[in-house]
């Protein structure tokens, strides 16, 4: 359905033809000036033109497979739309070639040379005008190619959540995550406990990156052992803290301390939706990075992971070495990571208030 959206808008449509129009332009001059090579390449044996003129042949091919992409309909992926690039390479290669051409054939081969030299420099200076003008809007195609190919990809992936609480109290390793989570593409949920937010510029460094910026209470307490008021006061707080740091909502998640949850907790927060997990990693209970490690493996193996809330904490330095290393075979196993509300929106789940969730 997105995908068919995608291809039938306007938008889609007017940058494929603004794409198409100069591609094939800039590839009918390259072939102009590949021929041009080859009526006179022996004349040009002991050129440095031969060297551009080989790019000009190689951009020719990777330009050539790209159009072909556009012509039959296909959406490219990201390696495709890397071939787009190559339009004013060939540009700039052509005129190379045409100005080295001139100066070690010209002299030699006046009569025969002169046409074509000619008629290569007007066609590149045709294609070159062309290309000024939409280079933008072919800029523009290829990153929304990428951004589409990105999209597809995390659709198509099997996904899991992994969140993290606890930061900032030591924002190195969050930081360490973050930017693993950064390397690999993925999103996670980061869940903050108001009191220990020691580095508001990590949670604002997380937030710029993509990730999901939650509510763990403001103290951390047992919320089955405090009052109705005091449950409502401990996420209240929290999340006008989080506003103030990112300058915008947070996520209405809310994770239970301790996975703590009682009747009354469930009719206080009403509104929030309420995470636990479905897999612990017991970070906080002195495991290894390796230990970590193995129980996501395992996990995924087994099938459990699929649509899991992974429970991890961003405070430790086994934590952080542990998704080094896992976050990348995951993402080499066709896996993704979302963050939660993204992973039950993909599934056309749900998040309600007041409901504890530990998978979609």
């Amino acid at each position: 359905q997105y995908e068919a959206e995608f291809t039938e808008s306007v938008y889609y449509a007017a940058l494929r033809e603004n794409t198409m129009k100069i591609a094939e332009k800039a590839l009918k001059t390259a072939d102009d000036c590949v021929g041009m090579i080859s009526r006179i390449f022996p004349d040009l044996s002991a050129s440095a033109a031969v060297k551009s003129a080989a790019q000009a042949e190689e951009d020719y091919d990777k330009a050539a497979d790209f159009l072909a992409v556009l012509r039959k309909g296909d959406i490219p992926t990201a390696e495709e739309c890397e071939r787009a690039v190559t339009f004013g390479r060939l540009v700039s290669v052509g005129k190379a070639v045409h100005d080295k051409g001139l100066r070690d054939v010209y002299k030699k081969k006046r009569d025969k040379v002169k046409a074509l030299m000619q008629k290569a420099a007007d066609s590149f200076r045709s294609v070159e005008s062309d290309y000024a003008e939409s280079r933008e809007v072919t800029k523009i195609l290829v990153e929304v190619m990428k951004k589409y190919s990105e999209i597809v990809w995390r659709m198509k992936c099997e996904k899991n959540a992994i969140s993290f609480d606890d930061g900032t109290r030591d924002a190195t390793q969050e930081r360490r995550i973050i930017d693993a989570l950064n390397k690999n593409g993925f999103h996670a949920t980061f869940f903050y406990v108001g009191n220990w937010i020691t580095s508001p510029e990590t949670v604002k460094y997380a937030y710029e990156g993509g990730h999901e910026i939650a509510n763990h209470t403001t103290t951390h307490p047992y919320l089955s052992r405090i009052s109705a008021s005091e449950i409502r006061k401990e996420f209240d707080d929290t999340d006008a803290k989080l506003k103030s740091i990112i300058g915008t909502e947070p996520s209405k998640l809310m994770r239970l301390p301790y996975l703590d949850c009682n009747a009354t907790v469930q009719a206080t927060l009403s509104d929030v939706p309420l995470i636990s997990c479905a897999i612990d990693t017991q970070d906080w209970n002195g495991a290894s990075k390796d230990q970590i490690v193995n129980t996501i493996k395992s996990n995924m193996s087994n099938g459990n992971l699929k649509n899991a809330i992974v429970l991890c904490h961003e405070n430790y330095s086994t934590t952080a070495s542990a998704m080094e290393e896992v976050l990348p075979y995951l993402k080499a196993q066709g896996w993704q990571v979302v963050t939660i509300s993204e992973m039950y929106a993909v599934n056309n789940k749900q998040l309600k208030g007041g409901q504890v969730h530990t998978r979609c």
